[in-house]
């Protein structure tokens, strides 16, 4: 099974196209992606993210609604009891849910 994790684009670097790269947020946590199979991104979309690549450019509303699936399904693992809707807002991508 694939996941995409959705995450904000704070900053784009590179001008080739195979070697752009940005730094994509996810809650608080920040990752440099790869843009090459999605160039027409911008700073502050929203995009899908696998294994390193950055995939779609989504809607902040369908972001919103992929991590609070994800929260639901890991709701009962004792890791993932920290990682709520209610800590997600303070965090870069979802301050404002």
């Amino acid at each position: 099974m694939c996941l995409a994790v959705p995450g904000k684009v704070l900053d784009l670097d590179g001008s080739e196209p195979l070697m752009k790269t940005g730094r994509v947020a996810f809650g608080p946590v920040v990752k440099v992606v790869n843009f090459a199979y999605l160039p027409e991104a911008v700073p502050g979309d929203y995009v899908l993210v696998h294994v390193g690549f950055a995939m779609n450019i989504i809607d902040r509303s369908a972001a919103e609604n992929t991590v609070r699936r994800i929260l639901s399904l890991t709701s009962d693992l004792p890791c993932a009891r920290e990682a709520t809707p209610d800590t997600l807002r303070g965090s870069i991508v979802w301050s404002e849910i």
